[in-house]
């Protein structure tokens, strides 16, 4: 490599990092989570944005972390389930 700040670039050939979950549940629900806040009469600027999806990203990610939790802890005494 030629130089040490291409690493990350991506467009000159560099490695390109991985999406985070969070960087594409951000993606995938600002839109709707921007109208939600307009109906609500809300601050949709960038900081409160920021703040509603890592709101949203919390109970999201509690949610599934419990289910897949729950499903481990109902396999772990129950043998044979699928």
């Amino acid at each position: 490599m030629e130089h040490d700040e291409d690493v990350e670039g991506g467009e000159d050939g560099g490695i390109v990092r991985a999406k985070s979950a969070y960087m594409f549940f951000q993606t995938m629900n600002s839109a709707a989570i921007k109208e939600e806040l307009l109906k609500e009469g809300a601050d949709t600027a960038f900081g409160a944005m920021g703040s509603a999806i890592s709101a949203r990203w919390k109970v999201f990610i509690h949610l599934i972390t419990n289910t897949y939790s729950k499903l481990s802890l109902i396999h772990s005494f129950i043998p044979g389930i699928k």
